[in-house]
């Protein structure tokens, strides 16, 4: 009877919030359609005034087809997320309500004529209004799209079937119409998460045949002009065209030796690309995939695929070839405070959308972290503003139908950014989400002091280029640079290879993670603000029971995937859930630094 009678109320709770969602939904267009109108009665022939309106207009738009959308599937949400979509707009409509709300009172004080000085005066006043009351809406309504988008995206993680007939039903969207998804639309932000779910449904029934749409493998003729440049302290490597500002990235595959076939290896990198297609890089934070390379050799009189590699497609507005976060640190430009809070805030949202979109990192330190400069300045100026930071490295998947990989290295540098539980050659515990949560707040932390905790001794002029390059074994591996701890990591001691040998013994480097935290807590604060280091301690300590976003999920939402589905076809939620939390609490957070 308890057990009914808990059920009960959970079934109202989420059949309240559900309903709470669909009338706040119905009630922003008016508000929205109202503060519109009334900035449109007024503008006249400003023509400053008319840009902004037409920019209020256009993100409006987009914003009401992911509430009608929103409507549509509010039965099919799970509680955390139909909470957290309320709450959100919700917030919203507050918004809307204060600006209609100031508009009125602008509008009243123009009075009963405009005519005359008097009127004139009145005219300016209220423009002026306009004008500062605009720019508010605006730069709020950028703030909530940014804590909005990220928890959109996790409608994703709802399994089985439920949303198929929702999506394929007939509504006031064209745009929701499936036939003609071959290629995100830039004019529809359903596009994106329809086709993103398609690859993500055909990657989960591990069928290769079934909505196998648009081409993935990538002609190699289309490189026979182009060069390639490493990038330093990264294995991908730039391509660059003479007399062309296209720049691509190419990244080798890792391949576990435990895969079945080399078969199955390449179906999950097709099903990683397709995914990869349908990203919006400027949101996610993730490069756009071109398509996969197929390496050959010839042998016995045939050619046979011995590697792949995928291409990525850079930013457009991309002036040259990128530098890892790494680089970065270890030249030590001058940077503002501004500029480090933005790319920490690039990062954290990269984060949020690869859960999302049902990615799994696993490599997530500033080797893998790409920034594409756009003001690195010389001559010990300052440095306003970086780049924009994009996540590399998304090749270590798991192959399908191949548990998760429980064979790790023991390199103190890489092992750094691991959390304690999946430290060392013998690793105990499968992927889960919380454990790219808490790399993350090892890279937080770095960024945060802005001083790297690796440092490299040269044993050559390019030695920081093949830092990790290998060959087929690991008698062939070419290290030109070796990593040593950098003065900015204060630990209790030393860290060594030695130390990560027998980390699988309980407690055992557990240390790392404590002195981090406490990295976090006494240097930060006076650096970065209480809020920072609040998010950076958050995410180290995003698996300890005591901590109040994460720590009652313990290690149940894997990332990985679970096959165990609710009857009704609802995947089991934890992987929302922590998508939730994360939004909530660390995204949410991360948004409200003001400097």
């Amino acid at each position: 009877m308890v057990a009914s009678s808990e059920s009960n109320q959970s079934s109202s709770s989420s059949s309240s919030s559900s309903s709470s969602l669909a009338d706040t939904c119905s009630t922003l267009p008016r508000l929205a359609r109202k503060t519109i109108t009334t900035c449109r009665a007024y503008c006249h022939a400003e023509e400053d005034l008319n840009n902004k309106v037409l920019v209020l207009e256009a993100r409006w738009v987009r914003l009401e087809t992911q509430l009608e959308f929103l409507k549509r599937i509010k039965d099919h949400l799970t509680d955390d997320l139909a909470q957290c979509h309320f709450d959100l707009v919700r917030k919203l409509h507050g918004t809307l309500a204060r600006a209609v709300a100031e508009l009125e009172i602008a509008t009243s004080s123009i009075g009963s004529g405009t005519s005359g000085l008097t009127g004139m005066f009145r005219v300016g006043r209220w423009k002026y209004a306009l004008r500062k009351n605009l720019d508010t809406l605006m730069s709020e309504l950028d703030m909530w799209q940014r804590l909005f988008d990220p928890s959109w995206y996790l409608i994703l993680l709802i399994g089985g079937n439920i949303l198929e007939p929702v999506i394929n039903k007939p509504g006031p969207d064209p745009a929701v119409d499936t036939n003609h998804l071959q290629r995100p639309s830039t004019t529809s932000p359903l596009d994106n998460i329809i086709s993103l779910r398609q690859a993500i449904e055909q990657e989960q029934s591990q069928d290769v045949t079934a909505g196998n749409t648009g081409r993935v493998e990538y002609d190699a003729s289309q490189l026979l002009d182009a060069r390639e440049e490493r990038i330093s302290y990264s294995t991908a490597r730039a391509i660059l065209r003479e007399g062309s500002h296209q720049v691509q990235v190419i990244e080798a595959v890792h391949i576990p030796a435990s895969a079945a076939s080399f078969n199955s290896a390449i179906q999950s990198v097709e099903q990683l690309a397709r995914k990869l297609q349908h990203v919006d890089p400027d949101a996610f934070g993730l490069l756009s995939c071109d398509g996969v390379l197929k390496r050959t050799e010839l042998v016995r009189g045939e050619y046979r695929c011995n590697g792949l590699e995928i291409i990525y497609r850079a930013p457009s507005s991309t002036l040259g070839p990128p530098i890892t976060l790494r680089r970065l640190l270890l030249d030590q430009p001058r940077v503002s405070l501004s500029a480090i809070v933005r790319l920490a805030t690039q990062l954290v949202r990269s984060v949020s959308y690869i859960h999302a979109c049902d990615f799994v990192h696993k490599n997530i330190r500033p080797e893998s972290i790409l920034i594409f400069p756009s003001d690195l300045r010389s001559g010990g100026e300052q440095i306003e503003t970086i780049g924009n930071a994009f996540l590399l490295g998304l090749s270590q998947f798991r192959l399908v139908n191949d548990q998760t990989n429980l064979l790790g290295d023991i390199a103190w540098h890489r092992n750094l950014y691991r959390h304690p539980t999946r430290q060392g050659l013998c690793i105990l515990e499968k992927y889960i989400m919380q454990h790219d949560i808490y790399a993350l707040g090892v890279c937080l932390l770095e960024i945060g002091l802005w001083r790297t905790f690796v440092a490299y001794s040269s044993m050559g002029s390019n030695s920081a280029d093949l830092v990790e390059e290998q060959g087929e074994s690991d008698k062939e591996s070419r290290w030109e640079a070796v990593p040593a701890p950098g003065f900015a990591l204060e630990l209790r001691r030393t860290l060594t290879d030695k130390d990560f040998k027998y980390a699988h013994l309980a407690g055992r480097t557990a240390w790392v993670k404590d002195d981090l935290v406490q990295m976090a807590r006494r240097l930060l604060p006076h650096r970065m603000g209480d809020i920072y280091a609040g998010v950076v301690v958050d995410c180290l300590t995003c698996l300890d029971e005591d901590n109040e976003a994460f720590g009652a999920l313990g290690g149940g939402s894997s990332a990985e995937g679970s096959d165990e589905k609710e009857p009704d076809g609802k995947s089991r939620g934890a992987g929302i859930t922590v998508g939730v939390r994360f939004v909530e609490s660390i995204l949410a957070k991360v948004a409200q630094i003001s400097v």
